[in-house]
C-alpha cells in the first residue's frame, strides 16, 4: 500500500494482481494500471482498509483486507465503457429484440473480488438486493431498464417493476447468462397480496420473474412461492405452489397444507397453488389444490379439486371443489363419507345416509357470512361448508343443496318434479306448484327427526278427494307416509303409504266399516232366528296400487260372527276413481247377498245359536231357550249340556234352565249333578245363577254329594277358601278327617289345618290322629304340625295317647322337631307315665320314673349337663340322687366325679364316700375314678384315712349307709 500511494494518487501495485482472468478483464478496462487522482485512505481496522478516488476510468473504490492472512482486495470503479463490453451487451440486445423489448443499462460499475466470501463492496453502487458476501471475479453491475410488450403485461399484474437491479459475473472475450435481476423495490400490494423478493432471470430464449405471494385471508396467511416464464411471441403463465401456512394463534408454520380454511376445522387442502392472468377487470389470481377423503393409496379415497378466482387481490368469498378421482363417482358416492369427513360426526342412527348417492358436485367453502351466490345460480346462496350435487336416493334424484354443519350434521334440500300417478295420486310442494322437497336434516332434535324423518320429502299430498301436508318419511326400502281418512260408511283409517321412486305407489290400510243402521237377517230351518246389527264390527283391508297409466284397487271385506263360518267380499277397480264414498255400499251389499249361503248349514246347529245369544248386535225373535226347545227340538238335560260344553254365561244358563224349562230352583244342584256336571260347574251356576253367597254355596254343593276332594276343588274355583269350606263341614257335622281332606285339596298345610281344626274345637289327640291317618304323615311331620298350635304337654300327649310313641322314640322326636331339652324331658316324662300306667309320689315310682326319662334323654344327649337340664325340669332332686341317675345312666364313674366336683363343689372325701357307700363301688375302684378325676394326691389320702374300718355294730354300720334322700 505504501509503494502504490504518492501524495494524493495511489496506483494499484501489480503485487495484487495474482489471478490472470481477473487481471485480464480489469485490463478491459485499463490498458496500463489503475491509477487513483483525489485519493484518500481510510483505515477500517486492523485489517482492512479503504482507498478512494477519481480514476482514469471514473470514480473508483479500493479496499484492501487480509484474507486468511494474505493480503486480497475488492475494488469498484463506477460507469465503465460498456462498448468495452459488447459479449454482454449484444447478449442483451439479443435476447430483448426477440420479445420485441429495448433495453438500457444506468449507474453501472465493475466489481472486483480477489477472494472467495470477501465483504460485499457496497460503495459507488446503486443495487441494494446484493448479498454480504462475494466470491473471486469480476462483475457488472448496473440498472436494467427494459420496455416492450411482455414487461409492460407484467407491469399491468404486478405494478412497476423497472429498473432491475442487475449483478452478473464477466468472463473474458465470452458470456451466455443467464442474468439474475431483483426489483429494485417490492411491487404494490395488489389488494390482500403482498409480493416480496422478486426477480428475474434473463435466459437466452425466455425471460423468468420469480417471487413470494403472501396472501391473508381471514387470521392465515398463505405464503406461496412461485413466478412464471416469458416467451417470444408473449405466451406467458405464472404459478405458485404453497410455502407455507402461518396462523395468528400458532407459532408453527405449516407446509403440508391449507388446515382448516376459513376456519372450518377437520380438513387440510393440500397441493395448494395460484395462477395469475391479467384479465379485462385487473389481475385475475386461481387459487387450486386438492382435498382428499380417506387413506392416500386406498381405493376408496376421494380427491376433489379445490379452486377460486379472485380479480385485484380482493380475497375470495368462496373456496369451489369437484370430485376429481373416485372408485366410486360413477355409481354416486355415499353421502354418508362426506358427512362424516366435513362434519366429524359418526353416522350412528342415521344408516340411510349410506344409501344417499351423490355425483356431479361442487363443494362450496364460503367465508363470507353472508353467503356466496356462484355466477351459474345466481338463485341460490351457499352458506358454510356447501354442495351442490345431483342427489339420488330409493330411485328418487333431484339437484339439490347440502349445507354441512361441523360436529352437528348435514341439511339438504332439492326440488323433485310433481309426481302424478294413476289419475288420482298428486304430491306437490305445499303450494301445489311445484314438486315437493327432498330434505335431509340431522341437525334438528330427536322430537322433529321422528315426527319427520331425518330424509324425507316435504309435500302435499292429493288422493281420492283428499289434499294433506305430509312428510314423506325415507326407509329402508321406499319413501312412506300416513294418510288420515273420515269417510262415510268407514270408521276414520290412516292408510299406509309408500312411494318407490316417482312412478312406484302402494297403499294399504286396515279399516272398520261403518254400518250403523245397518242389520242382516239370519234363518234356521228357513225361519227367521235373529237379526244382527252390522255396526262396526265387519274389518276389511284396502290396497291401493298405481303407477304412471296404471289404477288398481281392492277392497276385502270380513264378517266374523262368533260361532258362524267366516263371510267376506271382496271388490276391485281397474279404473281410476275420484273418491271412495260408494265402496261402503258395495261392501254392504254384496255381504247381504252372501248371508243366507253362508250361514244356512251353520245355524241348523244349537251351538251356533247359543253363541250368538247374547252378543253385542244380535237380537232373537224370541227366548232363546224357547227357540231350542220349539225349533231345535232339544231338552233340558241336552241344553244344560250344550251350555256347559261352550262354556256359556252361568247367569243366562241358569235363567233359561228356571224360565225356558221351568226347572225348580231348590232342585237346579242336583239337576245338575244329575245331568253330569262337575263340582265347579255346579258351583259356578249356583253361585252366579241364584245369586248365592259363598257360604251358601259351599253348603249347596257339600250337600250333593260330590267326592270332597273335587268339591273342595270346585269351590275353591268361584272363591271358596278354607275357612269358609272348613266352617261349612263343621257346620254339617261332617268328621274332622273329611276337613283334613277338604283342606288338603286347597293346598292346605298340615300346620294350617292343625290351627284350623283347634279353633272348630277338636282335641289334640283327634288331630294327631286324623292327621296320621288321612294324610299319612310320620310321627315327626304329626309333631311339627301340633307344634303350631298346642304346648308341649299338649303334643306329648297327643303322641303318646293316639300314635303311642314310646319314651326313647319321644326324645327323639321332639330333638327332631326342634324342641328345647327341657320340653324333650316333660314329653318323655309323659311319654314315660303313660307306660308305667299310674301317678304315684311314691319316692320308689318317682325313681323309676325318673331313672327310665334319663335313660330315654341320654339316647339323645350323651353329656351329663343335658341330663342334668332335663330330669331337673322336671323333677326336684338332691345331687346325690342325680349322681345316682348317672350311676343308673351308665356314665363313666371318673365323669360323674369330675362333674360333682365342677358343679356340686364335692371334694375327695365327699365323692369317694358317696361311690363306696351309697354306689357300693370298691375303695380300690373308687381311688382309680377319683386320680382319673383329677383328684390330688393329698385330697385321696385324706379319703383314704376317712375310709371306715370293717366291723361295728348294726347302727354303725347303717349311719355308715344312709338312705338317699329324694
Amino acid at each position: 500500500m505504501k509503494t502504490g500511494m504518492t501524495g494524493d494518487s495511489f496506483t494499484l501495485p501489480a503485487s495484487l494482481m495474482t489471478n490472470a482472468e481477473i487481471e485480464a478483464l480489469i485490463k478491459t478496462f485499463i490498458s496500463d494500471r489503475l491509477m487513483f487522482t483525489d485519493a484518500s485512505l481510510r483505515v477500517n481496522d486492523q485489517n482492512s482498509i479503504t482507498i478512494k478516488g477519481t480514476s482514469n476510468l471514473n470514480t473508483a473504490s479500493l479496499e484492501v483486507f487480509l484474507s486468511n492472512e494474505n493480503p486480497a482486495f475488492t475494488l469498484v470503479v463506477s460507469t465503465p465503457d460498456l462498448t468495452k463490453l459488447p459479449f454482454i451487451t449484444s447478449w442483451l440486445s439479443s435476447i430483448f429484440s426477440i420479445f420485441d423489448s429495448n433495453y438500457t443499462l444506468t449507474n453501472s460499475a465493475i466489481v472486483v473480488s480477489s477472494s472467495d466470501n470477501s465483504p460485499f463492496p457496497s460503495n459507488l453502487l446503486s443495487i441494494s438486493g446484493h448479498s454480504d458476501t462475494i466470491n473471486t471475479g469480476c462483475y457488472l453491475s448496473a440498472l436494467l431498464d427494459v420496455e416492450g410488450p411482455p414487461f409492460n403485461l407484467l407491469q399491468g399484474i404486478f405494478g412497476k417493476i423497472t429498473p432491475l437491479e442487475l449483478m452478473t459475473q464477466l468472463q473474458a472475450g465470452t458470456f451466455s447468462g443467464p442474468i439474475i435481476t431483483n426489483l429494485s423495490v417490492n411491487p404494490s400490494p395488489i389488494g390482500s397480496i403482498r409480493i416480496s423478493n422478486s426477480r428475474m432471470i434473463i435466459m437466452a430464449d425466455s425471460i423468468q420473474f420469480r417471487t413470494l405471494l403472501s396472501l391473508e385471508i381471514q387470521k392465515d396467511t398463505l405464503v406461496f412461492d412461485g413466478g412464471g416464464t416469458l416467451r417470444p411471441g408473449g405466451s406467458f403463465d405464472i404459478i405458485f405452489a404453497l410455502k407455507e401456512v402461518k396462523k395468528s394463534d400458532q407459532e408453527s408454520i405449516e407446509s403440508t397444507g391449507w388446515t382448516d380454511p376459513f376456519g372450518f376445522s377437520g380438513f387440510t387442502i393440500r397441493e395448494l397453488g395460484v395462477g395469475i392472468t391479467l384479465g379485462a377487470s385487473g389481475t385475475e389470481l386461481s387459487l387450486a389444490g386438492e382435498i382428499a377423503l380417506g387413506d392416500d393409496g386406498s381405493s376408496e379415497q376421494i380427491i376433489m379439486e379445490v379452486g377460486t378466482k379472485f380479480t385485484n387481490g380482493q380475497l375470495p368469498s368462496a373456496l369451489l371443489a369437484s370430485v376429481r378421482s373416485s372408485a366410486e363417482s360413477t355409481e354416486g358416492i355415499p353421502l354418508s363419507r362426506f358427512v362424516e369427513f366435513f362434519t366429524r360426526i359418526p353416522i350412528g342412527n342415521f344408516v340411510l345416509l349410506n344409501q344417499v348417492k351423490i355425483k356431479n358436485l361442487t363443494l362450496y367453502i364460503v367465508a363470507d357470512p353472508n353467503g356466496f351466490r356462484p355466477p351459474t345460480e345466481p338463485e341460490k346462496t351457499y352458506h358454510g361448508l356447501s354442495m351442490s350435487a345431483e342427489l339420488s336416493l330409493l330411485r328418487v334424484s333431484c339437484k339439490a343443496l347440502l349445507e354441512f354443519q361441523q360436529n352437528k350434521g348435514i341439511k339438504v334440500q332439492g326440488e323433485l318434479g310433481i309426481i302424478e300417478l294413476g289419475g288420482v295420486l298428486r304430491i306437490t310442494d305445499e303450494t301445489g306448484t311445484k314438486g315437493p322437497f327432498l330434505i335431509i336434516d340431522t341437525t334438528q332434535t330427536n322430537e322433529w327427526i321422528e315426527k319427520h324423518g331425518y330424509i324425507h320429502l316435504s309435500s302435499k299430498v292429493d288422493l281420492f278427494g283428499v289434499s294433506q301436508s305430509v312428510s314423506i318419511k325415507a326407509a329402508e326400502k321406499t319413501f312412506e307416509y300416513v294418510l288420515g281418512y273420515n269417510i262415510k260408511g268407514f270408521a276414520n283409517f290412516d292408510l299406509a303409504c309408500r312411494l318407490s321412486g316417482t312412478d312406484i305407489f302402494k297403499g294399504y290400510a286396515e279399516v272398520n266399516f261403518n254400518f250403523t243402521g245397518k242389520n242382516i237377517t239370519l234363518k234356521a230351518f228357513g225361519q227367521t232366528v235373529a237379526s244382527v246389527h252390522l255396526g262396526q264390527q265387519v274389518k276389511g283391508l284396502l290396497e291401493v296400487s298405481l303407477a304412471a297409466q296404471a289404477f288398481n284397487l281392492s277392497l276385502k271385506a270380513v264378517l266374523e260372527l262368533p260361532g258362524l263360518p267366516k263371510l267376506d267380499v271382496e271388490i276391485k277397480y281397474n279404473e281410476a276413481i275420484s273418491d271412495l264414498l260408494e265402496l261402503p255400499e258395495e261392501v254392504f251389499e254384496s255381504i247381504v247377498n252372501k248371508v243366507e249361503e253362508t250361514y244356512k248349514d251353520a245355524l241348523e246347529d244349537p251351538v251356533a245359536l247359543l253363541n250368538l245369544a247374547g252378543k253385542s248386535g244380535v237380537n232373537f225373535v224370541k227366548q232363546t231357550g224357547e227357540l231350542l226347545k220349539d225349533l231345535y227340538k232339544k231338552g233340558a238335560n241336552e241344553v244344560a249340556k250344550l251350555l256347559l260344553s261352550i262354556n256359556f254365561d252361568p247367569a243366562e244358563s241358569v235363567r233359561m234352565l228356571l224360565v225356558d224349562f221351568q226347572i225348580n230352583r231348590d232342585q237346579l244342584g242336583s239337576f245338575l249333578k244329575d245331568t253330569g256336571f262337575p263340582a265347579s260347574a255346579t258351583a259356578l251356576f249356583l253361585k252366579n245363577g241364584l245369586n248365592l253367597s259363598l257360604d251358601s254355596t259351599a253348603a249347596s254343593v257339600l250337600n250333593l254329594g260330590y267326592p270332597l276332594n273335587e268339591a273342595a276343588i270346585g269351590l275353591h274355583n268361584i272363591g271358596v277358601d278354607g275357612e269358609i269350606l272348613s266352617n261349612q263341614l263343621s257346620i254339617h257335622a261332617r268328621p274332622i278327617n273329611d276337613i283334613v281332606v277338604g283342606l288338603h285339596a286347597l293346598n292346605w298345610t298340615p300346620e294350617q289345618m292343625t290351627v284350623k281344626l283347634k279353633q272348630l274345637n277338636n282335641l289334640n289327640y283327634q288331630i294327631a290322629k286324623s292327621l296320621k291317618d288321612t294324610l299319612g304323615l310320620n310321627e315327626i311331620n304329626v309333631t311339627q304340625a301340633l307344634k303350631s298350635a298346642f304346648n308341649i304337654k299338649e303334643v306329648a300327649g297327643a303322641l303318646a295317647i293316639s300314635l303311642d310313641v314310646k319314651p326313647e322314640n319321644m326324645a327323639e322326636i321332639l330333638k327332631v322337631s326342634g324342641y328345647s331339652i327341657p320340653d324333650i324331658a316333660v314329653g318323655v316324662k309323659i311319654s314315660v307315665s303313660r307306660n308305667l300306667g299310674h301317678v304315684s309320689n311314691d319316692n320308689f315310682i318317682k325313681i323309676l320314673e325318673s331313672n327310665q326319662v334319663a335313660k330315654a334323654l341320654k339316647t339323645q344327649f350323651n353329656d351329663l349337663d343335658s341330663i342334668s337340664t332335663g330330669i331337673k325340669s322336671v323333677y326336684s332332686l338332691s345331687n346325690e340322687s342325680l349322681a345316682r341317675i348317672f350311676h343308673v345312666c351308665k356314665f363313666d364313674p371318673k365323669d360323674i366325679a369330675s362333674y360333682a366336683n365342677n358343679h356340686w363343689n364335692w371334694d375327695a372325701s365327699k365323692v369317694g364316700g358317696f361311690f363306696t357307700e351309697s354306689l357300693g363301688i370298691n375303695q380300690d375302684e373308687v381311688i382309680s375314678f377319683l386320680e382319673k378325676a383329677g383328684f390330688s394326691g393329698e385330697a385321696i389320702n385324706k379319703f383314704k384315712v376317712e375310709i371306715p374300718k370293717p366291723g361295728g355294730t348294726f347302727g354303725e354300720i347303717v349311719d355308715r349307709f344312709p338312705r338317699v334322700p329324694f
